[in-house]
């Protein structure tokens, strides 16, 4: 028995190694345990025995490097397989698995595959199936794998299949792969509406707990903040100790999860003893708990401290592999970008927060300085207006003179008041609208022309242009006034030659109101800007740069409130066209504002027409004429001579006027309304000192301190500017250009005479000063061309002496002592007078032909001896050459 079983085993072997001709073998092999089976023993029985096509199959089989599993005989479905089989289903699990029933090695992938398999072995019919889940016990318990895999039939004989050969593929890494994109693109999707780090952190955790589960069995998030790492974020079901709520980084064991290590070091760390280490934690859509988890730090680009931790949790069916690893810092790196923009979001929405408080706080502010303003205001105008009108105790032409500057300063300050206390409204949305049915092309014409008179005042044509429309119009008869006036008077503050048109129309459901100018018009890049409150155009020159910067924002809010819009169109030189376009009827218009409005006495438009005839008016002459106090007879011949002369610089024709008069009684006063008229008045006479405004149209104070400062006919003059800026920022710019003083608005008449008349008697002291160093230098100069000249006549007859006195002294060393000596006297002496010339401009150079050879050898020659006593050895050299230069030779050799 023993000989015949060891017979059939050396059959077998052969038979095996035909099988296997070209298989790799591998000792620890599927192939190579082949030889080692006793197949009688099976249920295929001998291999000799088998049929031709199950020999051929398991040929193929065996020899093929794809993974492919034979199953043969029903319902034993015993296998044969190759070695790329095994390593699907796991190798290590079991030694061998050919020859065995796939009943037995196979029962936790039956559910899945038997039945495809018994289909083959009933119809005979093949299959394909793909991305099939299998869960076996391969690197960890219950792996979840992925397969494709294609069933054949092979026929024992023409009719009965007798077995199956599977051909399969392993697809779990590219299955898991997409199904991990799909949670990375869910997961940016989401995080990209959060707006705080913890909106972020919470998103992320809700992603991963909804859209993750089959991926990652848990997760917490936390955020460091100074040492302490805060839970933002957490998976539920989770026990406190395994999701504590503050940790202390410095604390030793203060977490299960190592946060201190990852916070510091930032590298992703795995916990493999999950267990021992916390206990049985959520698996996911698991039933199984988690056995290992990744703690990845949260690095926020550009940031170099880790701003949180994320600990994720490895579903028990999933290898913690390279593919897992890259998933999960994915992830971590979603987060960290998130919390990177939230914070960006978060401090943004605080600037804005704060910005909307300061905005709020500003326009609460505007309202109540304007509503106190209106009171003092009152008792100003009303007691400046009765003492205008009043005919019985009638004031003096001076005094009459001062209240009228009064009255029109109160007047553009009350417009002011009214046009900030307008502008806090409608930020607030607290104005009162009435709208009601008006003639609008009678109103527009009868508000417009209050501008005619100062318009052609100053050669402007003026056109108004207001056909009757053919029905009424809806509008708030206040805000339209203001609406008109604020165009026309920013139209005329532009314009200075051609006209200003004022046109109505109605196209339509619409009703437009077009105001043209020829005026000096607007570069494209300030336009959109243009109805931002507080913004000034700074490329226009305009007749004066005041105003409170807000008057076309008004005209744009009240336009938006009638349901319109304000349209521009410039041309810089060219002009300007604004267009009001407001819609017809009421059915834009909220109903409860639908009612007339009580008219009100007055109206904005007289303070209008005061401001624009004060840019036009010039209470002082302005010119070359001298201030009307100073022209007062008995005040001529020497006495204006030595009057200091005073250059005032202003665009408001009042302001000019009060320091004209404040400052006329004493001096003589010529004014200017702008800084380029004051650099030519200046040039053509230079005054004793200039008073300049800092914001003019044009050229400003501080460009003019610039130019008066350059030009040497007026860099001495002293130069006070004036300002109603009353930050030190201003106050310093000023100084630093080279202003000599900087007054503040509002100030006295005292105060303005007092740092007038400390500005000149500081020019006169500098005058004198400089004058004095004059003296001084020309003095000193005398004197050293006198001395330079009494040396040299006593040392020429010292000279001469010691010539005649070599021909009779033998001690001839003695003798070259005293003439060198001399010689050195007389070239102190040349020093002095050469001296004296240059700082006169006198000195003559005798410019002749001469050779550098020579003069260097007559120069060491003189300074030879002395260098002799110094036991200095000095040396010439000169090339063979002539070098000849034009100059002065006694010059030159004391060079």
């Amino acid at each position: 028995m023993r000989g015949r079983h060891r017979c059939a085993q050396d059959v077998t072997s052969l038979i095996m190694d035909r099988m296997t001709r070209a298989a790799t073998l591998r000792a620890d092999g599927e192939i190579a345990s082949l030889r080692t089976i006793y197949w009688s023993s099976t249920e295929l029985g001998s291999p000799s025995s088998w049929p031709p096509s199950l020999t051929a199959a398991t040929s193929i089989c065996l020899n093929s490097r794809f993974p492919m599993a034979l199953f043969w005989g029903r319902p034993s479905y015993t296998m044969i397989c190759n070695d790329a089989y095994r390593a699907v289903l796991g190798s290590e699990r079991r030694p061998r698995w050919s020859g065995l029933s796939a009943c037995d090695c196979w029962h936790q992938v039956r559910d899945a595959f038997g039945p495809m398999i018994d289909s083959v072995f009933e119809t005979g019919e093949s299959t394909w199936s793909e991305d099939v889940p299998i869960f076996i016990d391969r690197h960890v318990p219950g792996e979840e794998v992925y397969v494709t895999f294609s069933c054949s039939a092979i026929y024992e004989d023409r009719d009965r299949v007798g077995g199956v050969l599977a051909v399969c593929t392993e697809t779990t890494d590219r299955v898991l792969y997409a199904r991990r994109v799909g949670v990375l693109r869910e997961l940016d999707g989401r995080l990209s509406t959060a707006r705080t780090a913890a909106d972020a952190c919470q998103i992320a955790g809700q992603t991963l707990d909804a859209a993750a589960a089959h991926s990652v069995a848990f997760s917490l998030i936390y955020l460091i903040e100074q040492k302490r790492a805060r839970l933002v974020a957490a998976s539920p079901y989770l026990a406190p100790h395994a999701a504590p709520e503050l940790v202390e980084l410095a604390a030793p064991n203060a977490s299960p999860w190592r946060l201190a290590g990852v916070a510091s070091t930032a590298a992703t760390e795995v916990i493999e003893d999950l267990f021992e280490r916390v206990g049985p934690l959520p698996g996911g859509i698991w039933p199984e708990p988690a056995r290992s988890a990744l703690v990845l730090p949260l690095n926020v680009p550009g940031k170099r401290d880790v701003a949180g931790v994320l600990v994720a949790g490895v579903t028990p069916r999933n290898v913690v592999d390279a593919g897992c690893r890259t998933f999960l810092e994915s992830v971590a790196a979603h987060v960290a970008t998130a919390i990177a923009n939230a914070r960006v979001h978060e401090d943004q929405d605080r600037r804005a927060e704060s910005l909307a408080e300061l905005d709020r706080a500003k326009t609460v502010f505007f309202r109540n300085i304007s509503q106190e303003f209106r009171t003092p205001l009152t008792l100003v105008l009303g007691p400046a207006e009765d003492a205008l009108a009043d005919t019985r105790d009638a004031l003096t032409p001076l005094q009459r003179e001062r209240i009228e500057i009064l009255h029109g300063g109160a007047q553009r300050l009350l417009k002011l008041v009214d046009a900030l206390l307008d502008f806090s409204r409608l930020e607030t949305g607290r104005i009162d609208a009435c709208y009601e049915p008006t003639d609008l092309a009678s109103l527009t014409s009868e508000v417009a022309s209050v501008f005619r008179s100062v318009v052609e005042h100053v050669g402007l044509r003026f056109v108004v242009d207001c056909p009757t429309l053919s029905e009424s119009v809806y509008v708030d008869r206040g805000m339209w006034e203001h609406i008109v006036l604020g165009l026309v008077s920013n139209a005329f503050k532009f314009t200075f030659q051609g006209e200003i048109a004022v046109r109505v129309s109605i196209d339509g459901h619409c009703v437009r109101l077009r105001i043209s100018d020829t005026g000096a018009g607007i570069r494209a890049d300030e336009l959109p800007h243009l109805f931002d409150p507080f913004q000034q155009i700074k490329s226009c020159l305009g007749r004066t740069r005041e105003g409170a910067r807000i008057g076309l924002s008004l005209v744009h809010e009240m336009a938006r409130l009638h349901g319109g819009r304000v349209e521009v169109q410039s041309e810089c030189g060219c002009g300007s066209t604004f267009t009001v376009t407001i819609p017809t009827g009421r059915d834009h218009l909220p109903a409860a504002c639908i009612a007339p409005r009580a008219r009100a006495t007055g109206g904005p438009g007289r303070a209008y027409l005061a401001e624009a005839a004060d840019w036009t008016a010039d209470h002082t002459n302005a010119g070359e004429e001298r201030s009307e106090a100073a022209d007062d007879g008995g005040q001529r011949g020497e006495e204006i001579l030595v009057r200091a002369n005073v250059l005032v610089v202003d665009d408001n024709a009042g302001v000019r006027a009060y320091l004209a008069r404040v400052l006329g009684t004493e001096y003589d006063v010529r004014t200017a309304t702008n800084g380029a008229d004051a650099i030519r008045m200046a040039r053509e006479r230079p005054p004793s000192l200039v008073l300049a405004d800092v914001m003019m149209p044009g050229v400003d104070g501080v460009e003019l301190l610039r130019v008066v400062r350059k030009d040497p006919q007026t860099c001495m003059v002293p130069v006070v500017l004036v300002s109603a800026q009353v930050d030190e920022e201003a106050r310093a710019h000023g100084l630093e250009s080279g202003a000599d003083d900087y007054l503040i608005k509002p100030f006295t008449s005292c105060e303005l005479r007092a740092r007038v008349a400390a500005q000149l008697r500081m020019a006169e002291i500098r005058q004198a000063a400089v004058g004095r160093e004059r003296e001084l230098r020309a003095s000193m100069e005398d004197f050293i061309a006198t001395l330079s000249h009494e040396l040299r006549s006593p040392l020429q007859a010292a000279w001469a002496a010691v010539s005649v006195l070599r021909t009779r002294v033998p001690h001839e060393r003695f003798l070259d002592v005293l003439d060198r000596q001399m010689r050195y006297l007389r070239r102190l002496v040349d020093d002095l007078l050469d001296a004296s010339r240059i700082a006169h401009g006198k000195i003559q150079l005798q410019q002749t032909r001469q050779d550098c050879r020579r003069l260097a050898a007559e120069a060491a020659d003189i300074v030879r001896p002395a260098a002799a006593e110094r036991h200095i050895e000095l040396s010439v050299e000169t090339p063979d050459e002539e070098l000849a230069v034009l100059g002065d030779g006694v010059r030159l050799v004391e060079v």
